[in-house]
C-alpha cells in the first residue's frame, strides 16, 4: 500500500510545485516592470482640463518634436517673455519623461531671478518626477499644477 500512496501524492506534489512557481513568478513582478502607455491626445486633454473655464487659448508645449532640451526650454521662456497669445496659461506634455524633466531643470537654470507670477503652468508627467518638478518650476510661475500621467 505504501508505494500506491507515494504514486498518488507525486502528481499532487508536482501540481503544488508548479503552482508555487507560478505564484513566485507573479509576486516578483512589480509595477516598474510594466511600461506605461503614453498617448498624446490623453495628455493634451489632461492639460486642458487644468486650464480655467472659458480659457480657449493656451500655450501647449508638446515635446514630441525631437528638439533639444535647450531649444525646448528657450521656446518656453520666449513664450513667457513675449506672450503673443496674451495668455498666461501653459501646458507641458511629451512622451519622454526624462526629456521633459531635463527641460524643467534647464528652465530652472536659465530663469535666473526671473519669475512669472501671473502664469499658470500645467505639467503632465509621471508621479516619480512630481517632487523634483515642483521644486524646480514652482518659483518660476504663480501657479504650478502637476498632473500625473501615465
Amino acid at each position: 500500500m505504501r508505494p500506491q500512496a507515494r504514486q498518488a501524492t507525486l502528481p499532487c506534489l508536482l501540481s503544488l510545485a508548479a503552482a508555487l512557481l507560478v505564484l513566485v513568478g507573479c509576486s516578483s513582478s512589480t509595477d516598474d516592470d510594466v511600461a506605461p502607455v503614453y498617448d498624446g491626445n490623453t495628455a493634451f486633454i489632461l492639460a486642458g482640463q487644468e486650464m480655467p473655464a472659458g480659457e480657449h487659448e493656451f500655450y501647449l508645449f508638446d515635446f514630441d518634436q525631437d528638439q533639444s532640451v535647450a531649444r525646448d526650454a528657450d521656446d518656453i521662456l520666449r513664450a513667457l517673455d513675449s506672450n503673443p497669445l496674451d495668455s498666461h496659461e501653459l501646458g507641458l506634455i511629451g512622451p519622454d519623461a526624462a526629456h521633459n524633466l531635463a527641460v524643467a531643470r534647464r528652465l530652472n537654470d536659465q530663469r535666473g531671478a526671473d519669475s512669472y507670477p501671473q502664469a499658470r503652468l500645467v505639467y503632465v508627467g509621471p508621479d516619480r518626477h512630481r517632487a523634483e518638478v515642483t521644486t524646480l518650476l514652482a518659483p518660476l510661475v504663480g501657479e504650478l499644477r502637476y498632473v500625473v500621467y501615465p
